[in-house]
C-alpha cells in the first residue's frame, strides 16, 4: 500500500451508515448554500444570475477556473463570512490580514511596505528578479528603477527641461517605532538598506534626486506626519515636503509670477487601510481622522513651468474619489508655494510608469515646461510587480 501503514485507531474504525449519511447530507448543504444564496442575492440585484455567462460558450479549463475565482471572489456570502471572521480576529488578538498590519497607538500600515523596510535591499531584490525572468541582459527589462530614471533624465535633458526625482518615503519608514516596539530614535528613518546606494548612483549619472525624508522625521514632533488609518502623508506631512521641494524649485523656476491664495478645509475620513481590513466598522476600534487641508481654489491651467508627475501622493488632498477633499494636493502646495503655476499628471498607483506612458500621449503637458518633478511611492522600488519601462518623451510639443 505504497508504504503506508494505517494505525491501530484506523484499522479498527468503522463509520456507520447513519453517520456516513449525516456527514453527506452536511456536505452536499455546504456545497449548495453558497452558489444557492448568491443565485438569489444577484437575482435581486440584477435579475440574472452571472454563472449563466460560461455557457455562452463551449466551457475550457482555463473558463471554469476564471469562474471559480470569480464566485470566491464576488460572493456576497463569502464577503459576509470574511468580515465576520476578520471582526472577530481583529478584537480577539489584534491581528490584520495579508494587506494590512495593525501597529501601536492605532496606526495601520500596508503590509508591503513593512516588508520593505525590514526586508532586503531593492536593488540585489530587483537584480534577482530580473534574472529570475530571464531577461536580466534584456535592455527592455522593466524591473531596473535606475535604468528607467536615468532614460527619462536624459530625454528631458535633451529638450532642456531639468528632472527632479523624489522618492517619496512610506508610512514605516517614519513610524517604525508603531511597528516595532523598542525601536531606538536615534537610528532614524528605518529606510530600506538600498537607500544610499541607489540615490548614489542616480547622482553618479547626473540624476537630481530629492529626499524628503529627513525633513518628515524631523517634523514628528510636530504632530502626525502621516494618516494613521490610511497610506498616505498627513496634511502636515504634505506641508512639510512641498516646503522642502519648493525650496529645491524656487531657483529653477524663478521669482513668483501670480499671488496664490489659500483657504483652509476640514475633512473627515478613515482611510485606504480601514477599508483594506474587509469591513470593520470604523467606530469599534479606529476611529475616522479629522484633518485641516489647505485648499488652492485657483485651477493650475495647462501653461506651466513645473510638471509634477505621480500617484496617489500627489492626488491626496486634490482627488475626489480618494475622500480626503479637493484642491489641495502637492501640485496645489506647490503653486502656493511658488507663486506660479504647476500641472499634474499622477494616476493613482502609476507612479512609475503610468503616469510617463499618459504623457507620451499628451505633449501639451510639456509647453513651456522648466522642470518635471516626477514624485512617487518608495514602495514602487520594492515591489517586483511594478514595472519601470523605458518610456519615450512625445515627439512633437505644441
Amino acid at each position: 500500500m505504497n508504504g503506508y501503514e494505517p494505525t491501530p485507531v484506523m484499522r479498527d474504525a468503522v463509520i456507520g451508515r447513519r453517520t456516513a449519511a449525516s456527514m453527506s447530507v452536511v456536505f452536499t448543504v455546504l456545497i449548495i448554500i453558497p452558489p444557492a444564496h448568491q443565485l438569489v442575492t444577484e437575482l435581486r440585484r440584477t435579475g440574472r444570475w452571472s454563472v449563466l455567462s460560461l455557457f455562452r460558450q463551449l466551457p475550457t479549463h482555463a473558463s471554469l477556473k476564471e469562474c471559480e475565482e470569480a464566485l470566491a471572489r464576488d460572493s456576497d456570502l463569502a464577503a459576509r463570512v470574511r468580515k465576520r471572521y476578520q471582526s472577530v480576529v481583529m478584537h480577539a488578538v489584534g491581528q490584520g490580514n495579508e494587506k494590512v498590519f495593525v501597529g501601536r497607538d492605532g496606526f495601520l500600515f500596508f503590509r508591503k511596505e513593512v516588508e520593505m523596510a525590514s526586508g532586503p535591499g531593492f536593488l540585489s531584490r530587483q537584480m534577482r528578479h530580473r534574472r529570475g525572468t530571464g531577461d536580466g541582459l534584456d535592455e527592455n527589462a522593466a524591473s531596473d528603477p535606475v535604468r528607467a530614471i536615468v532614460d527619462y533624465h536624459r530625454q528631458l535633458q535633451a529638450r532642456g527641461i531639468r528632472l527632479v526625482f523624489i522618492p517619496l518615503p512610506v508610512k514605516p519608514f517614519l513610524y517604525p517605532e508603531k511597528v516595532w516596539a523598542g525601536y531606538p530614535a536615534p537610528a532614524g528613518p528605518a529606510w530600506n538598506r538600498d537607500r544610499e546606494p541607489f540615490k548614489a548612483k542616480l547622482r553618479t549619472a547626473g540624476v537630481d534626486v530629492l529626499d524628503v525624508t529627513d525633513d518628515l522625521w524631523g517634523a514628528k514632533s510636530e504632530g502626525e506626519i502621516f494618516l494613521r488609518l490610511d497610506t498616505h502623508w498627513s496634511p502636515l506631512g504634505l506641508q512639510v515636503a512641498a516646503d522642502r521641494i519648493a525650496d529645491h524649485l524656487r531657483p529653477l523656476v524663478g521669482p513668483a509670477r501670480e499671488p496664490v491664495l489659500s483657504r483652509k478645509v476640514r475633512v473627515t475620513n478613515g482611510g485606504d487601510l480601514l477599508r483594506m481590513m474587509d469591513g470593520i466598522p470604523s467606530g469599534t476600534l479606529f476611529l475616522p481622522q479629522t484633518v485641516e487641508v489647505a485648499q488652492v481654489p485657483a485651477p493650475p491651467g495647462e501653461v506651466a513651468p513645473v510638471l509634477v508627475l505621480g500617484d496617489s501622493f500627489a492626488n491626496i488632498y486634490s482627488r475626489k474619489e480618494l475622500e480626503w477633499g479637493e484642491h489641495g494636493g502637492l501640485g496645489d502646495q506647490l503653486m502656493l508655494r511658488l507663486g506660479v503655476r504647476v500641472q499634474v499628471l499622477a494616476l493613482n498607483g502609476g507612479g512609475a510608469t503610468a503616469a510617463r506612458q499618459i504623457l507620451r500621449r499628451k505633449p501639451e503637458f510639456l509647453r513651456e515646461k522648466q522642470v518635471v518633478v516626477w514624485a512617487c511611492s518608495a514602495r514602487d522600488l520594492f515591489d517586483e510587480s511594478v514595472r519601470w519601462d523605458t518610456v519615450p518623451l512625445p515627439e512633437w510639443v505644441p
